[in-house]
């Protein structure tokens, strides 16, 4: 699975896990349709029609749903999806100086949102930094930020919800983590 594919992944579940919106479903319906089309590859281990569907099913839930499990502000859903609540405020200053090797500048109130992180994951695989300085700054991220509290928050939305759509996203998330690991070496 090559750089491109992988910065589509995180792209798409940045989305699935950012506030839903017009805008915003429509881009992740048009990334899902594309990842579909594309690649062999995404539907033999990604499951993308199950997930193409089930935003298709339910596109008018999908709002409810998240703020139900995410909340409307930090700390009023059944899970949290900032790093901070896993990890307490010392991960910021970390994060951020992670994002600034790349130029990526979100706002620090959802600097450790779990939508941020993967789309620091995707801006990353799809700079045009060199092949070995990207890596480094991806598994980087990914052993002191995402995989030290990612399993947790998983967990939180598997235990959480009935939505077809976050069960298939949640499981999207949990394939590509386990993907990194073992492509990038990370035990």
């Amino acid at each position: 699975m090559g750089a491109t594919f992988r910065a589509n992944m995180y792209r798409l579940l940045s989305l699935v896990f950012s506030e839903p919106s017009d805008k915003c479903v429509t881009e992740l319906d048009n990334l899902l349709d594309n990842l579909t089309k594309e690649s062999h590859f995404f539907s033999e281990h990604f499951d993308a029609t199950d997930l193409y569907l089930s935003l298709s099913s339910e596109r008018d839930n999908i709002l409810e749903e998240c703020v139900k499990l995410f909340g409307k502000s930090r700390g009023s859903g059944f899970c949290s999806p900032y790093e901070r609540d896993y990890r307490g405020e010392k991960v910021l200053s970390s994060i951020k100086s992670l994002y600034n090797e790349i130029g990526f500048e979100p706002s620090e109130d959802v600097i450790d949102h779990v939508s941020i992180e993967l789309e620091f994951a995707y801006r990353v695989l799809s700079s045009n930094i060199n092949v070995d300085k990207r890596d480094k700054i991806l598994i980087d991220f990914l052993k002191e930020h995402l995989l030290t509290w990612i399993n947790k928050f998983i967990e939180c939305v598997k235990n959480n919800t009935k939505s077809k759509f976050y069960i298939k996203a949640i499981n999207t998330l949990e394939q590509l983590i386990s993907y990194e690991r073992e492509y990038l070496g990370i035990i």
